[in-house]
């Protein structure tokens, strides 16, 4: 419920179209994350499994995909992080918790986006990827 002054105070967030919208974004974001990482263990599994290995350029696809998926999940909270106003800051409040957690993982090297993409690039143009696939 909307405790400010804003058109519509005192109303369900849920009621909100923003908000809706936001759910939708957040949603779609979450699961465009789960297929990528699914699809690269499922191939990943099946190559494995029929005796093969994973080559270098697969390797640094799905570094790719793990970092990229972090990146949505991170927009997706960002997004819903966004609608919650004054009450997301108190540490009570399981979405700033879920933002905390999130924005935190993002700055792990292994899944940050600028240093997973650079890698990716350098593949990509038949340069020497830096760092670890």
């Amino acid at each position: 419920t909307t405790k400010g002054a804003v058109a519509g105070g005192g109303g369900k967030m849920a009621e909100f179209g923003a908000v809706q919208t936001r759910v939708a974004e957040a949603s779609g974001l979450i699961d465009a994350a789960r297929l990528l990482m699914l699809r690269d263990a499922d191939e990943v599994l099946a190559i494995v499994s029929s005796g093969g290995t994973v080559d270098v350029g697969r390797r640094i696809r799905n570094r790719r995909h793990h970092a990229l998926a972090v990146k949505f999940c991170v927009e997706a909270v960002n997004g819903l992080y966004a609608a919650t106003g004054a009450s997301g800051l108190f540490l009570d409040n399981r979405l700033q918790r879920t933002w905390r957690d999130i924005t935190s993982l993002a700055k792990l090297i292994s899944v940050n986006w600028d240093a997973v993409s650079t890698m990716y690039g350098q593949n990509t143009f038949g340069l020497e990827p830096r760092g670890q696939y």
